[in-house]
């Protein structure tokens, strides 16, 4: 991996992309989907979504608060 920054919370999160793109994100600007799991480091991996943008990056947990699995791009997969 490129990068691993540790965050805490989807407030930290918030922040990690708003420095990481140069202006202030909201929090309805954030999408978060279950990936999978990853080989290389064994977590079960998060798609971390900017809404217009596209993936930003990637976390072990859903941070988001609010995610609701029925929003899920991937809802309704048979689980592996």
């Amino acid at each position: 991996m490129q990068q691993v920054q540790r965050v805490e919370d989807f407030r930290q999160l918030l922040q990690v992309i708003s420095s990481y793109v140069g202006r202030k994100v909201n929090p309805e600007e954030i999408k978060m989907d279950p990936y999978g799991m990853d080989p290389r480091n064994r977590w079960d991996t998060w798609a971390v979504i900017l809404v217009d943008v596209g993936p930003v990056g990637f976390t072990n947990a859903c941070l988001d608060p609010d995610f609701n699995p029925e929003q899920s791009q991937f809802s309704g997969l048979a689980p592996l």
